[in-house]
């Protein structure tokens, strides 16, 4: 029942990102009709401009929805593997929490292309810059720290409960989203130096 509902949330918000690009698309190449002539590119910068226009292609709905759903899966999976690792008692293995950090960035990174129809706060909160970890308690704190954020991101109602689309919720689901790209970033920079120190 949760994928089907994540499914038409994720629809619902792929639809409104796929009118905003209209809406944008439209209005650029207004401007761009109204702008002076092109100037004659050279084969290398006409070679670079086909390159992005090809990477910038739009990817069908259903590739779109499918990717959703495999980084709301892997994301889960990483956040039960951080709380079992946090809890125990056991040393932490820097090597799988760099990997695991990296790969959640990476998904991260492309949900939040995916999910482009969530909305920007209307105020931006200034979020606390977290420095990287200088021992094994730190990196601990962080990671209880990271599994706050993506519980908080992968339990928002706006991606379980269709009644619940609104706003403030979308917009709260874009502020974890940034953060926990951010915050990934920080807990693999800190493995990687931590696990060098203890010889991993």
């Amino acid at each position: 029942m949760k994928t089907v509902r994540t499914k038409f949330a994720a629809a619902f918000l792929l639809t409104a990102a796929t009118s905003f690009a209209v809406i944008l698309s439209t209005a650029a190449n207004a401007r761009a009709q109204r702008a002076a002539p092109q100037r004659d590119l050279s084969g290398t910068e006409r070679d670079i401009r086909a390159l992005e226009s090809a990477t910038e292609k739009k990817k069908d709905s259903k590739t779109t929805l499918a990717e959703v759903n495999e980084d709301f899966g892997r994301l889960r999976a990483i956040n039960d593997e951080f709380k079992s690792a946090n809890s125990s008692g056991a040393a932490l293995d820097y090597k799988a929490i760099s990997d695991a950090s990296a790969e959640i960035r990476k998904r991260a990174t492309r949900l939040k292309a995916n999910l482009a129809g969530l909305p920007k706060p209307e105020k931006e909160e200034k979020r606390q810059k977290e420095s990287v970890p200088a021992d094994g308690a730190q990196m601990k704190s962080l990671l209880s720290s990271l599994n706050d954020l993506m519980t908080s991101f992968l339990t928002n109602p706006v991606f379980s409960d269709m009644g619940t689309l609104d706003n403030q919720l979308a917009a709260k689901a874009r502020r974890d989203l940034e953060s926990l790209i951010d915050l990934s970033d920080i807990v693999r920079k800190g493995a990687e130096k931590l696990g060098k120190q203890a010889g991993q």
